[in-house]
């Protein structure tokens, strides 16, 4: 019989680290670090991060919740439908978000970058198309 998934943990810096593998598609691991929670995902093809289905590396805080998020696609940044990076603050709310096209900032009809205070007011914005700043 022949196991779907491989685990292999170790350890390093006081985080537990396990990567999944499925042995039909070794190409394909998700790395997941762990301290007494999960600390950050990640995924990857052929050692490269990459996910096309949604984002590819996610940090967690020391409360479990969620802040930073980033999609990756071949190594690079991208995302069509929305940022690519977006870094909350501890209260849930925006802090930064970076819209990216094949690697390059990019957005049409507003900044590709923003910057947010806790209380959701806008600190900075930056507008970039095909990675040249505006």
């Amino acid at each position: 019989m022949t196991p779907t998934h491989m685990l292999i943990l170790r350890e390093d810096y006081g985080n537990l680290h396990a990567f999944y593998q499925d042995p039909r598609q070794p190409q394909h691991t998700i790395h997941v670090a762990f301290r007494e929670h999960v600390t950050g995902i990640e995924y990857r093809l052929s050692g490269v991060m990459h996910r096309e289905e949604g984002p590819a590396r996610l940090h967690y805080g020391p409360d479990g919740g969620l802040f930073y998020v980033e999609y990756i696609v071949n190594g690079n940044r991208h995302r069509t439908e929305g940022p690519a990076i977006i870094e909350y603050h501890d209260n849930g709310a925006f802090e930064h978000v970076s819209y990216y096209r094949h690697g390059k900032m990019h957005r049409e009809g507003g900044p590709a970058s923003a910057f947010y205070s806790r209380e959701g007011g806008l600190r900075a914005m930056f507008y970039y198309l095909n990675g040249v700043h505006q």
